[in-house]
């Protein structure tokens, strides 16, 4: 009896003194956190963009550069980051850019201009965001981990015994917390796998352009023709039935020069035969100007340019600006509009920008 009420009560496991998962991942991070007290330039880069920022990238096209307003020039960078879109970059922004030559990391990028680099997490997340942008998109590429980085020359290989004892209680510290966690707690194995991956596993999500809000709804081309121009810009907010852009059929408008030339030298045969008492060629001459008026009303109709309007009220989500200048088709999108109804605070203020006389 005594013996099975030991085992009913139960005498303690010795699994169950073992301590939580969550003491194992901090006895992990317990020489990480070491490391960065040692080194403070660390400490401002946070452990999810460690991969990446110790990866070397290498830019593939050249970047633009523009004339900062402080007179910045070949520092400051422009870089398409969206679609209809670009950010106007800081001037160390520009210069870390350029230093992105496959030859060092990012990481070693931002020490090198440490002032004021790494003071912010919003400066990390802009170049890790923009990274791994000009990566999705070809212009820049992964060259390599700390792995398989050059050897350091002989200059820069530290030589005091201070620095290689600090280095190898570190890394032994470190082993010993990774054996016994990886043994004894399941979950830290996840842990693992997500903050130690070498950055060469790194993978790059695709960024793609920005769509229109899904309440937006598309404007189409009433008519076939070209494209000439704009009359709103996106953001705009409009009434309903406000001109937003022009469609003109560019070889009527053509035609319509050469049946005015065929016109006045209608009128000066005509003339002439008046003067010579031709009276068969003259009423020959009316008669074929009047049909030539008639053909030139009938072509001025068809050659006035159709203007696309707003179905409803609402705000300009975006517009095709691809299209201007360029043939379109019945029905074609050129833009998109978000009803009045879907919009928080509609301004009251006319916003149209014309861009001619209608």
């Amino acid at each position: 009896m005594n013996g099975d009420a030991n085992r009913k009560i139960g005498h303690p496991h010795w699994k169950n003194h073992l301590p939580s998962s969550e003491f194992f991942i901090n006895l992990i991070e317990i020489p990480i956190t070491i490391l960065n007290l040692l080194n403070p330039v660390n400490e401002a880069i946070p452990k999810s963009w460690d991969p990446l920022l110790s990866s070397r990238v290498r830019l593939r096209d050249r970047v633009a550069f523009w004339v900062d307003g402080s007179g910045q020039e070949a520092q400051a960078v422009l870089v398409d980051f969206e679609r209809d879109r670009s950010f106007r970059m800081q001037v160390w922004q520009g210069w870390i850019l350029q230093r992105l030559d496959g030859r060092t990391t990012t990481r070693e990028v931002l020490q090198e201009h440490a002032a004021g680099a790494l003071a912010s997490e919003e400066t990390l997340e802009w170049l890790d965001t923009m990274v791994r942008w000009l990566c999705a998109n070809g212009m820049a590429e992964i060259v390599g981990s700390p792995l398989d980085s050059p050897p350091l020359a002989k200059s820069q290989v530290p030589s005091s015994k201070r620095t290689s004892l600090k280095t190898g209680l570190m890394a032994a510290s470190l082993a010993i917390c990774l054996t016994a966690s990886l043994l004894l707690v399941p979950q830290s194995r996840t842990w693992l796998v997500a903050h130690l991956l070498p950055a060469s596993t790194v993978v790059i999500p695709t960024i793609e352009p920005p769509l229109p809000p899904r309440n937006a709804e598309s404007i189409i081309a009433t008519a076939s023709g070209t494209l000439t121009e704009f009359l709103v810009k996106p953001g705009d907010v409009v009434p309903a039935g406000t001109e937003i852009a022009r469609i003109v059929d560019l070889p009527a408008v053509a035609g319509l020069a050469r049946m005015r030339d065929e016109i006045q030298r209608s009128r000066e045969k005509r003339d002439e035969f008046f003067r010579s008492a031709d009276d068969e060629n003259y009423l020959q001459e009316v008669k074929h100007l009047a049909e030539l008026a008639h053909e030139l009303g009938e072509r001025e109709t068809v050659a006035m340019p159709t203007i696309i309007k707003t179905p409803f009220p609402g705000k300009i989500a975006s517009l095709a600006f691809n299209l201007e200048g360029r043939s379109l088709t019945t029905g074609e999108a050129i833009a998109t509009i978000i009803p009045a109804g879907d919009i928080r605070h509609l301004e009251s203020k006319p916003a149209v920008t014309m861009l001619g006389d209608q």
